[in-house]
């Protein structure tokens, strides 16, 4: 079970065991397109959440059963939170519009009782708003009605990509906002360096 992300450190998701010899890459690429592939190198780096021994393989077993129960075309992307946004069956619960890639990854860990970030106080990114806006007017070109009911949702709170696998690799976790951005933005520039 690791916590996987791209070279421009904007998108997240979760590499795990399919059975005892295949792991694949689990993520929310974008609206209605929840994917479960083979590795293809599509993420640059990995890490492994300090989770006790028991957890990871709750973690991989809850992400087969979300697979499962949501397919592909069933996950919208939104801005909700991810706190309490997957049922234990593995489904979005009533009310959640949609995740993020990033929150995506943290309401499967919350899901299974792990908190890798503390949620509250999370502060808001200047180019939030921005980016949460540029986002609606993107899916609005293919699903208006979501649009719409993604910008009710606007401003919301943004987990970032890097600032979520900046606290997969905290030595304990749950982690704060300032040691997730922290953690994030220096792993951002050792895999920069590899270029």
């Amino acid at each position: 079970m690791a916590v996987c992300i791209n070279q421009a450190f904007y998108h997240l998701g979760l590499y795990h065991a399919i059975d005892e010899q295949t792991i694949c890459q689990f993520h929310l690429a974008w609206h209605q397109d929840l994917k479960r592939e083979e590795i293809n190198g599509e993420f640059r780096a990995w890490s492994v959440p300090p989770l006790p021994r028991f957890r990871a393989p709750q973690v991989a077993a809850f992400c087969r059963l979300v697979f499962n129960r949501i397919k592909k075309g069933q996950m919208a992307y939104a801005f909700s939170s991810p706190v309490g946004a997957l049922s234990k069956s593995g489904a979005l619960k009533e009310g959640v519009l949609g995740l993020t890639c990033a929150s995506f990854v943290l309401a499967v860990f919350e899901a299974v009782g792990v908190d890798l970030v503390e949620y509250l106080p999370w502060e808001k990114g200047p180019k939030d708003e921005a980016w949460q806006h540029w986002i609606t007017k993107e899916i609005g070109k293919d699903d208006a009605g979501h649009a719409q009911r993604l910008a009710e949702q606007i401003p919301a709170l943004r987990y970032q990509p890097y600032q979520v696998f900046g606290a997969s690799l905290a030595g304990s976790i749950p982690v704060d906002f300032e040691e997730a951005e922290a953690l994030g933005v220096r792993a951002r520039e050792i895999v920069n360096s590899w270029s």
